[in-house]
């Protein structure tokens, strides 16, 4: 079988590398004999390539092995095209009145109704797709947010409407495609162990140990975390700052490093292994990132949210049992106090924590037994 596995893959992001692994191994479980291809385009052939040429052949160190890898530009066939994971179907962007025009139209119409469309445009075009195949499933992702005048809207909703199944990660991905029959609600595909228990120890850190994962542009000196970082540190805790993705955390990594080390992926210099294993020596995560909750809670970690976003809300119904004996959101300026009590509820935490990982990784499994 000839298989194209696609998603945010060679960008250097933490999350999605983790997510291609899980992705791969699944395929190669489940179809041993199978030739994998993998879909990442970040190359030259983007507008926003600002990476050195062949930079996402760290693939091949992660995956353990070298496969073809192609972008939007290769035109090809496929028995099967696996989609694993991620948020790659929303645009917050705004392109104008006309596309909110657009979209309200097509906010009218159906699933299948839009696909007929989109077929009668390509054949009186003659615009065929790039990449065809036999059969198109995607699991483990998120759809929205849109923006209400989004340029891509469209062309998600397509390729949303050409899949054969999708098992989505949270209730508002759901929500908006559940008029599609193919869609079945699961989770996470991180929260699948199964799939790379390999890479971080069953013991936890019990240690006051604290670990901050921030992103993009956040100031640290605001919400308090600088202060209470620095505090923190000189009454003997042990403090860590991550970052996901050192091209969008770029602004942020510049001015934490100013007080601390920040422990960036860079996936051309060390394993996800060596990676998570850092991460796991934090007892405590404050977390902007969906993955560092998720990550966090599978290693043992307790997560709590830094920030509020659509994402992160999404993300906080995977946390029943957790989110609604103890709030996971940070609502105030982070201080010594707050992490001192924090630490006092660990071991209840992790309890909690544990019951809703063991949920999510069943929802998860039912889902992937459900399509193979």
């Amino acid at each position: 079988m000839n298989i194209l596995l696609k998603g945010y893959y060679g960008f250097g992001n933490f999350g999605d590398d983790l997510l291609m692994l899980i992705s791969y191994r699944i395929l190669k479980e489940k179809y041993p004999d199978s030739s994998i291809t993998i879909f990442s385009n970040n190359t030259e052939n983007i507008k926003e390539f600002r990476n050195k040429t062949d930079y996402n052949n760290y693939i091949f160190k992660i995956i353990g092995e070298k496969v073809p890898l192609i972008d939007w530009t290769v035109q090809a066939h496929f028995d099967l095209i696996f989609e694993g994971g991620g948020g790659t179907y929303f645009d917050s962007t705004n392109a104008g009145w006309l596309y909110c025009v657009r979209n309200r139209v097509i906010n009218k119409l159906s699933f299948s109704t839009l696909k007929k469309i989109d077929t009668f445009l390509r054949t009186i075009t003659n615009k065929k797709r790039r990449v065809s195949y036999d059969k198109r499933i995607a699991l483990g992702i998120g759809i929205g947010p849109f923006n209400k005048s989004s340029k891509n809207y469209y062309s998600n909703l397509i390729d949303l409407s050409l899949l054969d199944f999708i098992m989505v990660r949270d209730k508002a991905s759901f929500n908006f495609a559940e008029k599609l029959k193919t869609i079945k609600l699961g989770g996470d595909l991180a929260f699948f162990t199964h799939y790379w228990s390999d890479l971080f120890k069953e013991t936890s850190s019990e240690l006051k140990s604290i670990g901050f994962i921030l992103k993009e542009n956040t100031k640290i000196n605001e919400l308090g975390i600088l202060k209470t970082a620095l505090l923190l540190k000189k009454s003997g805790w042990d403090v860590h700052f991550f970052a996901f993705d050192e091209a969008a955390d770029n602004q942020y990594i510049n001015e934490c490093k100013k007080y601390f080390k920040v422990e960036t992926w860079l996936p051309h210099e060390i394993s996800l292994k060596k990676y998570i294993l850092q991460l796991q020596k934090c007892s405590i995560l404050f977390t902007e990132r969906a993955h560092g909750a998720i990550v966090g809670s599978v290693i043992g970690c307790v997560p709590y949210f830094i920030s509020s976003s659509y994402k992160l809300n999404q993300i906080l119904s995977f946390f029943n049992s957790t989110a609604d004996k103890k709030n996971m959101v940070l609502k105030t300026s982070l201080d010594t106090n707050t992490v001192n009590n924090l630490y006092k509820e660990l071991e209840s935490r992790k309890l909690l924590l544990k019951i809703d990982v063991a949920h999510n990784n069943s929802l998860v499994s039912n889902s992937i037994k459900f399509v193979f």
